[in-house]
């Protein structure tokens, strides 16, 4: 049986933050892990709405402890959806007294009495639970194949649940904030620290095969590094609105900026044979096609591949769209006259092996064009700042060379009206930092020849027909490279005598032994096998 499940933010009271909650899926219904703090429960009702759960068809509440920012909507969510809610007994208290200490060994009783009261867990949010949890507990009678394991330390009632497919959604055991780590907040550190080892191999709870990991603040796979799967899984719970909203002409940035710099930079392409890299719902795919362009488009979301091929069927311009990944190219070495990525690969964790598999496929002499968004100017300590006209004058930028690890970023197109970005979920967008000097460096690195640089620009006439991208004149939002693959490999050193032409031949061979490697590595990859240092499991296709 499979489940597919989404990952809530949910905002916490006087702008504190955010904790995440889970609503998995199968063919038997929804279930909810945690339900956030009492002032997110209209916004956990739409969500679970958009999800396409309705009254009756939510199967379990699992509450992995009882923390006001876990349990403060769970009785609202249970008297709409006539779902029960299940919890260990240790905690119970928490939610049937609003007693935060009821299962802890320490705690400030002032602080017990403050903490409610701030979180608006008042006697209408008290509920006693239907179902008391324990190690071991089955919930497959509810339909969801899996079991629950005791992960005491945060709380003496603090679970994790542990499904077939291998996730574990384990509360605050653990939180990624800015790197994977145990979670801060700890009132029994023994406790806590042999709960974090029941993820170690071979310990007897059986945590060892658990693939990610899903807690209260982000969530990774297993080992710590977000991965292109992961990412791809953002990408199909983002496809359908995403597909909907940019159709509808609400990407603004995409239709007036991005797009017309990008085909304006690009080289005569018409009889070419063309791969696109991170294709989405196929829109500047059939730009290049329309271009007289042989076209091949791939992307690792199935759901904007659905999209795409059902508008090939209605205007068929000769496009093969794939669902396949950036990281391991189904396609044989030197394949492709070009390939392009319209703001794709920033997405990509895994930025080297995309740049690799590009230069791959590519023929000799054969040129990859993209855009990112610019290094230099989106960062994760990025401010607009405006004037009193809500013009922009200047920005704020900060942390340029801040983590790398995945931060997850939620926005929608600013364009549409906010009665359509009201009744649809915003965009969660799995960002990567990368400096410029990392991305020129890789290019250089893989063998790339760097042909043209450009930051488009927006003018004032495009301005005056979209006011939303002024911003975009104070700052290059964009950046777009085209680099070449050598008509035949480059050297280092050479020269016209003898010696010269020894260490040409030298290179070539150098050159065809990197070209077998790089085959090598992405057969590797997509048979699912290690290479390197990394272990790449099969799993669902993710988006690139």
């Amino acid at each position: 049986m499979s489940h597919d499940f989404l990952a809530l933010s949910l905002p916490l009271p006087f702008g504190m933050g955010s904790v995440n909650c889970y609503l998995v899926h199968n063919d038997k219904g929804f279930y909810l892990v945690d339900s956030g703090a009492p002032n997110a429960t209209a916004r956990l009702q739409k969500e679970l709405g958009l999800a396409g759960c309705g009254p009756g068809e939510l199967r379990l509440i699992v509450l992995t402890h009882g923390d006001f920012d876990h349990i403060g909507s769970a009785a609202r969510i249970r008297a709409r959806f006539g779902a029960p809610i299940a919890m260990h007994r240790a905690d119970a208290g928490m939610a049937e007294r609003a007693d935060m200490l009821a299962s802890r060994k320490s705690g400030s009783k002032m602080m017990a009495r403050i903490v409610p009261l701030l979180f608006g867990f008042g006697q209408d949010r008290l509920f006693s639970p239907d179902v008391l949890l324990e190690d071991g507990s089955d919930l497959t009678p509810y339909g969801w194949q899996a079991r629950v394991v005791a992960l005491p330390g945060h709380s003496g009632g603090s679970i994790g649940v542990v499904t077939a497919e291998g996730n574990l959604f384990c509360g605050d055991l653990f939180e990624n904030t800015t790197v994977p780590a145990m979670g801060s907040i700890v009132d029994d550190r023994p406790a806590m620290l042999a709960s974090v080892q029941k993820e170690g191999p071979g310990h007897p709870a059986g945590l060892s095969g658990t693939r990610r990991v899903f807690c209260v603040w982000g969530a990774w796979p297993r080992g710590g590094v977000m991965d292109h799967r992961e990412v791809g899984r953002y990408w199909n719970e983002n496809a359908e609105v995403w597909t909907r909203l940019s159709r509808q002409g609400y990407d603004t940035y995409r239709d007036h900026l991005n797009t017309p710099a990008f085909l304006a930079m690009l080289p005569e392409v018409r009889g070419r044979n063309g791969l696109d890299i991170g294709c989405g719902e196929g829109y500047n795919t059939r730009q290049l096609a329309r271009r007289v362009a042989r076209m091949t488009a791939i992307d690792v979301a199935e759901v904007f591949i659905g999209h795409a091929r059902a508008e090939e069927e209605r205007e068929p311009l000769g496009i093969e769209y794939q669902v396949a990944s950036a990281v391991a190219l189904p396609f044989g070495d030197a394949s492709f006259d070009f390939c392009t990525g319209f703001m794709s690969f920033m997405d990509i964790p895994e930025t080297k092996l995309v740049v690799r598999e590009a230069y791959r496929v590519l023929k000799p002499g054969g040129f990859l064009q993209f855009s990112i968004t610019h290094p230099c100017f989106n960062t994760p300590g990025r401010r607009n700042l405006r004037d009193e006209n809500g013009r922009t004058y200047a920005f704020e930028i900060g942390d340029y060379f801040g983590t790398e690890d995945a931060v997850i970023q939620e926005w929608t197109f600013s364009a549409a009206p906010k009665d359509i970005r009201d009744s649809v979920r915003p965009f969660r967008v799995p960002a990567f930092n990368r400096t410029l000097s990392q991305w020129f460096n890789l290019l250089l690195g893989t063998g790339f020849v760097l042909e043209q640089v450009e930051e488009p620009r927006p003018s004032d006439e495009v301005v005056a027909q979209h006011p939303n991208l002024q911003d975009a004149q104070v700052v290059p939002y964009f950046l777009l490279l085209r680099v070449s693959k050598p008509a035949w490999p480059q050297t280092v050193g050479g020269g016209i005598d003898s010696g010269g032409a020894v260490r040409m031949m030298s290179g070539r061979r150098s050159w065809h032994r990197r070209q077998r490697r790089s085959a090598i590595a992405a057969q590797s990859l997509r048979e699912g096998v290690r290479c390197g240092p990394s272990l790449w499991k099969s799993s669902d296709s993710m988006r690139s």
